[in-house]
């Protein structure tokens, strides 16, 4: 992205930004308590397991799957980072998967096959809902998780703004008959500005369960999840400072289709997050 670069200034006094960093701080408190503080700001809580669609009900206090469900989301712990870099730079880049093959060597495609993305990207009032599809990458890590050479990688995710969060479904199917591959993953990042120059991450990791056999594996498997998730956020920590200094103001950008969500998501953080009026970022 073009643009001149200009940097933020710290807010100080009683400001809305500043009024806003102290919110986050006491939020992220309540973060560090553990990954159930979060439970207040997601749809529908946190717990050991999730069901990933339809109803859900209890026994013997353990989360049971229901007959008709597709998937079963087991807790497997929490990473946090801190990211050099304002929070909407930060949101570009978790907004889009187009830097994928030049900013991360796991999950994903190679460069070859970037023209044969599949990409939908659909904006709300209150939320964006994104869709990325392609060829993942060669592994000898993700046969573990029943991936296949050749497979579609998949990742979806919803982005809101009470607080600043996106929640991610990274899954593989078939490239032939769609079916999904038996593991996943699912991450919920939310993002917290500490500062006008520095976010801070904290993200709540789920293994993916398509076939009930698999559920034994998840506990050996979650440090392995873990260290790739970490792995892969990373790469996005190290590569954000690079573009710390972009510009808040879109106008003369070089924008394409995948930046739909991207641009949607600038105004959503100003109108619902910042509390500011409603602006057009471009």
């Amino acid at each position: 992205r073009s643009g001149a670069a200009r940097g933020c200034v710290e807010a100080r006094g009683e400001s809305p930004h500043a009024r806003r960093e102290v919110k986050e701080r006491e939020r992220l408190r309540e973060v560090r308590g553990g990954p159930l503080a979060l439970a207040q700001y997601a749809p529908a809580g946190l717990g050991r397991e999730r069901h990933a669609r339809g109803g859900e009900h209890r026994e013997g206090g353990e989360h049971r799957v229901a007959l008709g469900l597709e998937a079963l989301d087991h807790y497997v712990g929490t990473l946090a980072m801190r990211f050099e870099a304002p929070l909407f730079v930060c949101l570009d880049n978790f907004s889009e998967d187009e830097h994928t093959p030049w900013v991360h060597s796991r999950l994903g495609w190679l460069e070859r096959d970037a023209h044969a993305v599949e990409f939908e990207a659909h904006n709300f009032d209150d939320r964006t809902e994104v869709h990325y599809a392609a060829v993942q990458r060669p592994s000898l890590l993700l046969p573990v998780a029943g991936v296949r050479p050749g497979d579609t990688f998949r990742n979806d995710w919803v982005t809101r703004f009470d607080p600043v969060r996106t929640d991610y479904v990274i899954s593989w199917s078939d490239p032939r008959t769609r079916e999904r591959r038996p593991l996943g993953l699912r991450a919920q990042i939310f993002m917290v500005p500490e500062s006008a120059r520095v976010t801070l991450f904290h993200i709540v990791l789920f293994a993916r369960v398509f076939d009930r056999r698999l559920v034994p594996l998840v506990r050996p498997l979650a440090p392995v999840l873990r260290a790739l998730v970490w792995k892969e956020i990373d790469d996005d920590r190290r590569f954000v400072p690079l573009v710390a200094d972009t510009p808040e103001r879109m106008k003369g950008m070089r924008l394409g289709r995948f930046d739909k969500p991207l641009i949607h998501n600038r105004r959503l953080l100003d109108r619902l997050y910042w509390g500011r009026p409603e602006t057009d970022p471009e």
